[in-house]
């Protein structure tokens, strides 16, 4: 039994050792591969962002509108979203909004969603929290609900004054010095939309956006 059982073991002791010497010409060829990409600079393929085209855009965006100075930048805010999804748009907006206030632009809040002027109230004040240069009634204006809602984005592009005259306190909003000199949506810097519905976004988009300026 011994004697026939000493030739299949050199047989598979001969099938190993090609097996082995193949996995080392594969190794040697990717090394040398490597090697060859990092030398000589080029890619088969392009590689992963670490964040998306858009997340890029939007924070050069928030960049420029932190530079704008003498006078700061002026931006509409529309705090557009349910109470129930608070948490995740708050924590996305908070620090670009922290970035803005603590770089002295002003901010003129409202909303299409009834419960939005108190959801952008709190928003900013967190936002603000330990800033020592933020000053609020001189940086931050809530116009409060807009009355119609989404169906009068259209008024409020083309006369704001006239869609929303009043600050959310009731007092007349128009003669305050943060909208001094804004006749339509254009004379702001930019708006800042803050929803989780794509509908109201689109109304914005639709309505809004045609009239921004440049």
């Amino acid at each position: 039994i011994a004697e026939e059982a000493r030739p299949i073991q050199r047989e598979a002791e001969k099938a190993a050792a090609p097996s082995e010497f193949l996995r080392f010409i594969v190794g040697i060829a990717l090394v040398g591969l490597l090697a060859f990409m990092l030398f000589s600079g080029i890619q088969l393929g392009s590689l992963p962002g670490l964040y998306s085209p858009d997340t890029v855009a939007f924070f050069n965006t928030v960049q420029q509108f932190t530079q704008l100075q003498n006078p700061p930048a002026r931006l509409l805010v529309a705090v557009d979203y349910e109470p129930a999804l608070a948490g995740e748009l708050e924590t996305v907006a908070r620090t670009p909004l922290r970035q803005m206030l603590e770089a002295g632009s002003q901010l003129i809040v409202l909303s299409t969603v009834p419960a939005g002027p108190a959801l952008g109230e709190q928003l900013i004040a967190d936002a603000a929290a330990d800033l020592p240069a933020f000053q609020a009634d001189l940086q931050v204006l809530n116009l409060g609900y807009l009355v119609g809602g989404s169906t009068s984005l259209a008024n409020l592009a083309a006369q704001p004054s006239v869609a929303a005259p009043a600050l959310n306190s009731g007092a007349p909003a128009w003669d305050m010095p943060l909208l001094q000199g804004i006749q339509s949506v254009a004379d702001f810097d930019g708006l800042l939309l803050m929803t989780e519905n794509a509908e109201t976004a689109r109304a914005w988009i639709e309505q809004v956006q045609p009239r921004l300026g440049s």
